[in-house]
């Protein structure tokens, strides 16, 4: 399937890394393919930060509930 790129993942997951999302993936599946969260993890928010081509960072707050 075609791919539309990369997503790193850290902090309270079981398995941190970069992972290759395909395309209409969204954040569960990449949640479900790397083995979810670890214990302890807050299950109902994440925080995401896009690293834009310029190299600038965005970051806001995710509800996942």
């Amino acid at each position: 399937p075609p791919r539309s790129g990369y997503v790193t993942l850290s902090g309270a997951v079981r398995r941190p890394g970069t992972y290759e999302l395909s395309r209409g993936g969204g954040l569960r599946d990449v949640l479900n393919l790397m083995g979810g969260l670890s214990q302890g993890a807050a299950a109902s928010r994440a925080r995401l930060t896009h690293v834009g081509g310029d190299g600038r960072h965005v970051s806001g707050d995710v509800d996942l509930a």
